[in-house]
C-alpha cells in the first residue's frame, strides 16, 4: 500500500482499494495467459495496466521522486530500467492481442 502511496498520484480511499485489487488482477491474468484462456480480453487488461504504470514511473521520475516501483522486490527503484521493463512487457502484451486475433483457438 506504501509503493502505491508513495507516488502520490490517486487519493487515500482508492490506494487501499487499489492495493487489494491490482495484486489479484495481474494474479488471475497471469494464470489465464497459463491457461490459455480469454487471452485477447486478458492481453488487453495488461496492455491497460502497463500504460497506467508506465505513466506512474515516467511522472515519478519526471518529479524527481526517489521511491521503490511496487515491482516484485528488494532494489526496484523507479527509473529508467523500470520503464524498459514496463515497455517489453507492453510490446509482450500487445503482440499476444494481435496474435490471438489471427490464430483464434
Amino acid at each position: 500500500m506504501n509503493d502505491i502511496e508513495n507516488y502520490r498520484l490517486i487519493p487515500p480511499l482508492v490506494i487501499k482499494l487499489t492495493a487489494i485489487v491490482l495484486p489479484w488482477l495481474e494474479l488471475v491474468c497471469a494464470v489465464l495467459l497459463i491457461l490459455n484462456r480469454w487471452v485477447r480480453p486478458t492481453a488487453l487488461i495488461l496492455i491497460g495496466l502497463n500504460i497506467v504504470f508506465m505513466a506512474a514511473i515516467s511522472s515519478a521520475l519526471i518529479r524527481g521522486l526517489d521511491i521503490e516501483c511496487g515491482c516484485f522486490s528488494g532494489d526496484s527503484n523507479v527509473g529508467v530500467m523500470r520503464l524498459v521493463e514496463d515497455a517489453v512487457l507492453l510490446a509482450a502484451a500487445v503482440l499476444l492481442y494481435r496474435l490471438e486475433r489471427t490464430h483464434p483457438d
